[in-house]
Protein backbone atom coordinates (compact mmCIF):
# COMPACT_ATOMS: atom_id res chain seq x y z
CA UNK A 1 0.00 0.00 0.00
CA UNK A 2 0.81 3.51 -0.55
CA UNK A 3 -0.34 6.80 0.13
CA UNK A 4 0.94 9.62 -1.89
CA UNK A 5 0.30 13.01 -2.87
CA UNK A 6 0.51 14.90 -6.90
CA UNK A 7 0.40 17.91 -8.05
CA UNK A 8 0.66 18.72 -11.78
CA UNK A 9 1.64 14.89 -12.54
CA UNK A 10 4.65 15.04 -10.48
CA UNK A 11 4.95 13.69 -6.37
CA UNK A 12 4.49 16.48 -3.87
CA UNK A 13 4.60 16.60 -0.22
CA UNK A 14 4.72 13.54 2.32
CA UNK A 15 4.30 10.41 0.20
CA UNK A 16 4.76 6.71 2.18
CA UNK A 17 5.22 3.15 0.77
CA UNK A 18 4.87 0.04 3.08
CA UNK A 19 5.16 -3.59 3.63
CA UNK A 20 2.46 -5.77 3.12
CA UNK A 21 2.15 -6.21 6.89
CA UNK A 22 1.55 -2.53 7.15
CA UNK A 23 4.90 -1.41 8.74
CA UNK A 24 6.32 1.87 6.70
CA UNK A 25 9.00 0.76 4.17
CA UNK A 26 9.61 4.04 2.67
CA UNK A 27 8.94 7.82 3.49
CA UNK A 28 9.90 11.28 1.43
CA UNK A 29 9.10 14.72 1.13
CA UNK A 30 8.67 15.63 -2.39
CA UNK A 31 9.76 18.96 -2.58
CA UNK A 32 8.41 21.67 -5.67
CA UNK A 33 12.08 21.87 -7.08
CA UNK A 34 12.22 18.12 -7.58
CA UNK A 35 14.17 17.48 -4.31
CA UNK A 36 13.27 14.75 -1.73
CA UNK A 37 14.54 14.11 1.69
CA UNK A 38 14.17 10.12 1.93
CA UNK A 39 13.74 7.52 4.73
CA UNK A 40 14.30 3.74 4.29
CA UNK A 41 13.24 1.14 6.72
CA UNK A 42 13.43 -2.47 7.63
CA UNK A 43 10.43 -4.89 8.44
CA UNK A 44 11.31 -4.49 12.21
CA UNK A 45 10.20 -0.63 11.54
CA UNK A 46 13.91 0.42 12.43
CA UNK A 47 15.40 2.71 10.49
CA UNK A 48 17.66 1.73 7.54
CA UNK A 49 19.02 4.64 6.01
CA UNK A 50 18.01 8.31 5.02
CA UNK A 51 19.09 10.66 2.91
CA UNK A 52 18.70 13.36 -0.20
CA UNK A 53 17.53 12.17 -3.59
CA UNK A 54 16.24 14.19 -6.67
CA UNK A 55 13.59 13.22 -8.73
CA UNK A 56 14.34 13.88 -12.77
CA UNK A 57 11.50 14.45 -14.91
CA UNK A 58 12.41 14.65 -19.15
CA UNK A 59 10.58 13.66 -21.81
CA UNK A 60 12.40 10.35 -22.07
CA UNK A 61 11.96 9.01 -18.48
CA UNK A 62 11.42 9.52 -14.93
CA UNK A 63 14.43 8.99 -13.04
CA UNK A 64 15.35 8.90 -8.96
CA UNK A 65 18.60 9.31 -8.22
CA UNK A 66 20.57 10.02 -4.63
CA UNK A 67 22.13 13.40 -4.30
CA UNK A 68 23.59 14.71 -1.37
CA UNK A 69 24.33 13.41 2.31
CA UNK A 70 23.41 9.49 2.77
CA UNK A 71 23.12 8.36 6.89
CA UNK A 72 23.49 4.14 6.70
CA UNK A 73 22.39 2.74 10.56
CA UNK A 74 22.77 -0.82 11.47
CA UNK A 75 20.73 -2.13 14.95
CA UNK A 76 19.36 1.73 15.23
CA UNK A 77 23.31 3.32 15.13
CA UNK A 78 24.47 5.09 12.84
CA UNK A 79 27.04 2.98 10.59
CA UNK A 80 28.25 5.09 7.83
CA UNK A 81 28.18 8.42 6.32
CA UNK A 82 28.28 8.92 2.58
CA UNK A 83 27.96 11.44 0.04
CA UNK A 84 26.22 10.89 -3.29
CA UNK A 85 25.82 13.15 -6.84
CA UNK A 86 23.45 11.93 -9.10
CA UNK A 87 23.40 8.37 -7.94
CA UNK A 88 27.13 8.35 -7.53
CA UNK A 89 29.06 7.35 -4.44
CA UNK A 90 31.47 10.54 -4.51
CA UNK A 91 32.58 10.73 -0.63
CA UNK A 92 32.86 8.31 2.58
Amino acid sequence: MNIERYKDGRERGRCRYYYLDGTKRLQFNARKDGRMKVKYYLESGKLEKKGWAVMIYDPEEIRYSWNGPWKFYEDGKLAKKSVYKMGEEVEE
